[in-house]
């Protein structure tokens, strides 16, 4: 079972990132109820961004069906540019 909280793998992306002479800096925002979607492309929109970047998981079609998929609604949705690592 994963124990970690949401934002261990975040962090451990953006000290790789800074290692590399990359300037990083890690948000983290609570959903409240709002879909995952919207809430990146509101911030990705809020702060002037070129490009969202994120990993991109499939599950199974009932579990999309109930639970709904943030990377389905992104492809869907994201008027910026997106690029996607799974």
């Amino acid at each position: 079972t994963n124990t970690e909280a949401p934002f261990d793998h975040g962090w451990e992306l953006s000290t790789y990132l800074s290692r590399h002479q990359l300037e990083v800096t890690l948000h983290t925002h609570a959903a409240e109820g709002e879909a995952c979607s919207s809430i990146i492309q509101k911030y990705a929109k809020s702060t002037g961004a070129d490009l969202v970047a994120m990993g991109a998981y499939g599950h199974s079609r009932l579990k999309e069906r109930i639970f709904g998929g943030t990377t389905i609604e992104m492809l869907e949705q994201c008027q910026l540019p997106l690029l996607m690592v799974h």
